[in-house]
């Protein structure tokens, strides 16, 4: 797994990068293409967990895309709350 900064580094501003992403309207994780990874500056971010073992880490205005197909900024998510 990269980070942002190695993101930014390796790809030039014109370069695609692979990426899986969610499509509503399929209803299924389809593959994707995302542009220009750079580095903002730092922000507090936090730890989003799944399991034991899986999670992501994300800032406070990163939107996850919930059960019912509404996105739901990290700052407000709360225990128990069902991220897709």
């Amino acid at each position: 797994n990269l980070t942002i900064e190695e993101l930014a580094q390796i790809y030039d501003t014109h370069d695609r990068i692979g990426v899986y992403s969610y499509d509503i309207k399929e209803n299924r994780v389809v593959k994707s293409y995302a542009f220009n990874p750079r580095l903002m500056g730092k922000r507090d971010t936090y730890k989003i967990s799944y399991s034991d073992t899986e999670f992501e880490i994300a800032t406070s205005d990163h939107p996850f895309l919930m059960d019912d197909n509404q996105y739901v900024l990290v700052k407000d998510l709360k225990l128990g709350m069902k991220v897709r």
